[in-house]
């Protein structure tokens, strides 16, 4: 937290967010976002100044050092506005609708985020960073323009609130739509035509790390039965790991790249990147055991169970970008530390990290990068591959240990519902990838500490914030989401119906809670929070799938599960609605078009029942079988999809059924696989 810039706190002395606990020695007469505050300003006839950011965000820091700090832009902001700052992490629902309010002005979003509203909340006018002369010239506009033109300015935030409300994307849902394979082969095309040949990932900078888009690409490959990961995504996997946006020290991906090398990063750490980039390497691990991909898996989870994980078994949110007032001083290294560290080993170190005099990066100061070509560099020295190994691994805990001296980045220390499923689901599937039984074990207790944090037991539902024993704000639709796909995960683990029967309850609350009949979406939020100008859907696909696509994709799988035909349905139409949508943009609707090739193929569900059920159970999932959902129990069940099947005493029992159609039950695995590929 930053050092105090006056002696009394705010009203943000109160918040268990760190990001509003950095602002609340600001001499700006900062608010929270609530119904109270809103009215305020209502009273007071005073615009809204809406500042949103987060704890780990470098230009957020930047302008309130100069900003926000300052007693003179304080004096003029407390005068002429209620001041409302927001961690974007905490209301992800109200950063959307002024993050579009941004972008409908014709401007770049970002963060920090500073938008401007009528009393009701309505906006009309926003931007992202101001230096503070700009800023002090703005906000004398913006409250000259508030005093003298106000029917201009409602008639701007009218018009802004209309767009924000629809839903063009949207057409009209249809039961009969037909996916046809050739069209997720068209999304696939051109995605890869998008993809950097010679660094990976998707063309241009800054470049994010966009997990679903390689998963769909994953998916899609082993739809078509292919043995091996297509070369865009081998080289965008590869580069990602061997870059400046991991840390070779500390193991974990930093947010993105500032260039198309992935050289140099934007230093924050982000819970969501690193589960979600956990998941997709051992999805490609499941298709291509590779050692790299191993190696960047266990790195990771170790980053984040030194790192990220909380006493309780919970997961905090976020590592700073900065330390001690600088960007990425924690991460980077001048030839002469390397020096101090690796005494007469540096030189061929620092070769091979491509760490300079002049350094790589800012004030002489170089990211570790290593050259993509090990061999190579390892016949040039005359040394084995092996023996190279050894001695970076040496390097690196040489410099674990200097790193552990440093002053370290601040630690947003809020868990999020939404997040910490996101890295339930990664340890599920690094367990199952690497057979790492330790890895299974920390999703279980991980899945009780997310009971523990966010189930509000007055209605059923979902917390969205958890922080020192204090639970905050409703569940929003990617906590549900997100959620019901972890305790689906864990129930593949051990195959415990519990996990199933808690995964629907979600969804039942979802539905009940967050659908829109109209557009056959989930709202992002719930209908009772009086503070929202507008209910926005979330359906594009960013670093973080969205929360449509995820909840859709749910529908599908526990549609099956509990022979529930109206949730599958629901899951088609939706898919169907923004179907135009998906064939245009791929990219940004790439989690949607995994769900299309679940449509577009054969789907099959696999029951088992009887004595060795799970057993079996646990072999068919490790062959990773695309399009196949697997139930199974020892005894009797309730699960529909199980119930409806005859159990047995003696030999298991395996049903196969594609559609309404169903095998006779056979035995083994080797006759499962052979009515799955018949």
């Amino acid at each position: 937290m930053n050092e105090p810039a006056q002696q009394s706190p705010n009203r943000l002395r109160n918040e268990t967010s760190p990001y509003l606990l950095q602002h609340a020695y600001n001499p700006v007469d900062w608010h929270s976002w609530s119904e109270e505050t809103l009215q305020k300003a209502k009273s007071q006839n005073k615009p809204l100044l809406i500042s949103i950011g987060y704890s780990a965000c470098h230009w957020c820091h930047v302008m309130e050092r100069e900003s926000f700090e300052d007693e003179q832009v304080a004096q003029r902001m407390n005068e002429h506005f209620i001041c409302i700052k927001i961690d974007r992490e905490e209301r992800p629902d109200v950063d959307q609708i002024y993050m579009d309010a941004v972008h409908m002005l014709g401007l770049q979003g970002g963060w920090p985020l500073n938008c401007f509203a009528l009393p009701d909340g309505k906006p009309f006018w926003g931007g992202t960073y101001y230096p503070k002369q700009q800023w002090m010239e703005l906000l004398s506009q913006i409250a000259f323009l508030y005093q003298n033109d106000l029917h201009k300015v409602k008639e701007q935030a009218n018009q802004l609130t209309l767009g924000l409300a629809s839903t063009s994307f949207v057409k009209q849902p249809l039961s009969d739509f037909l996916f046809l394979p050739q069209d997720a082969e068209m999304f696939a095309a051109k995605i890869l035509k998008n993809i950097d040949t010679d660094y990976g990932g998707l063309k241009g900078a800054p470049k994010f790390a966009m997990p679903s888009v390689f998963s769909f690409l994953l998916s899609y490959a082993q739809h078509k039965t292919q043995k091996s990961i297509p070369g865009e995504v081998e080289i965008t996997l590869k580069r990602m790991v061997l870059s400046g946006l991991f840390d070779q020290v500390g193991g974990g991906f930093s947010r993105y790249s500032t260039d198309v090398k992935w050289k140099i990063p934007h230093f924050e750490k982000m819970l969501y990147d690193n589960a979600q980039l956990v998941s997709l390497y051992a999805q490609a691990y499941q298709m291509q055991p590779d050692e790299l991909y191993k190696q960047c898996i266990e790195s990771t989870l170790r980053f984040i169970d030194l790192e990220m994980t909380a006493p309780d078994g919970g997961f905090y949110s976020a590592l700073d970008a900065d330390s001690e007032g600088v960007e990425g001083l924690f991460y980077s290294w001048t030839l002469d530390e390397l020096k101090q560290a690796l005494q007469d080993d540096y030189t061929l170190f620092a070769e091979y990290f491509q760490v300079e005099t002049e350094g790589t990066w800012e004030n002489g100061r170089s990211i570790l990068m290593p050259l993509y070509d090990k061999e190579l560099f390892a016949h040039q020295h005359n040394i084995s591959v092996s023996d190279l190994m050894l001695f970076l691994e040496k390097g690196i805990s040489k410099l674990q240990n200097v790193r552990a001296e440093r002053i370290r980045p601040g630690l947003d220390d809020k868990q999020l519902a939404s997040w910490n499923a996101l890295m339930i689901k990664a340890y599920v599937e690094a367990g199952i990838a690497l057979k790492s039984e330790p890895y299974l074990a920390k999703a279980i207790s991980a899945i009780q500490a997310f009971e523990t944090h966010f189930l509000n037991t007055g209605n059923g539902g979902l917390y969205h914030s958890y922080k020192n024993g204090r639970q905050k704000i409703e569940g929003l639709a990617e906590d549900y989401a997100f959620a019901a796909d972890a305790f689906l995960a864990v129930y593949q683990l051990d195959f415990d119906e519990e996990y199933l029967w808690k995964a629907k309850r979600f969804m039942e609350f979802a539905i009940k809670n967050f659908w829109d009949e109209k557009s056959g979406l989930f709202y992002f939020s719930r209908e009772d929070d009086a503070t929202l100008v507008v209910r926005k859907h979330e359906v594009y696909d960013g670093v973080i799938p969205s929360s449509n696509a995820v909840l859709m994709k749910l529908l599908f799988y526990l549609g099956h599960y509990f022979e529930n035909d109206e949730w599958i349905l629901k899951s088609k139409k939706a898919v169907s609605a923004i179907s135009q949508s998906i064939k245009m943009y791929p990219q940004s609707f790439s989690a949607w078009a995994q769900l299309w090739l679940m449509f577009s193929t054969d789907f099959s569900t696999v029951s088992i029942s009887g004595e060795n059920a799970h057993r079996i159970a646990k072999e068919l999932r490790d062959l990773n079988l695309p399009n196949v959902l697997i139930a199974a129990s020892v005894n009797s069940s309730e699960l529909p999809l199980l119930k409806s099947k005859k159990s047995s005493k003696g030999l298991p029992l395996i049903y196969v059924c594609k559609g309404n159609c169903c095998s006779e039950p056979v035995y083994t695995i080797a006759d499962t696989l052979k009515l799955l590929q018949g």
